[in-house]
């Protein structure tokens, strides 16, 4: 699972959180940690544990903006600390040089990415 890269369109906030909670059972399955960036969902870890997700491995954070979204989203990345980072909502955060540059460095860190809007 790892070094993937995936983008996904949801109709309904609901079906992005059913969609960001099976992909996080999946990979703890695996015996990954994960983070979410959620703009979203400031109640998304309560939602995540009814469903199943061990939260305690997670780390849930909601950036107030793109730029911190920015900056969480490569920190968490260039550190390689996590198997999987989704990202939920936040329209515009992937221009072309910033999506170039982030998935170069998913690749290096064997990172997984998940774009969910």
């Amino acid at each position: 699972m790892n070094n993937e890269i995936v983008y996904t369109e949801s109709r309904t906030s609901n079906e992005r959180a059913f969609l960001v909670d099976m992909t996080l059972v999946a990979y703890q399955s695996k015996g990954h940690t994960c983070a979410v960036l959620s703009e979203a969902h400031v109640e998304l870890p309560e939602t995540s544990k009814r469903r199943g997700v061990d939260v305690s491995r997670v780390c849930f954070s909601s950036p107030s903006n793109l730029k911190q979204a920015r900056e969480i989203l490569e920190v968490l990345v260039r550190s390689g600390a996590v198997g999987l980072v989704i990202v939920e909502g936040f329209e515009g955060l992937l221009t072309p040089s910033y999506e170039n540059l982030i998935t170069n460095l998913a690749d290096k860190t064997g990172t997984s990415l998940l774009f969910a809007r």
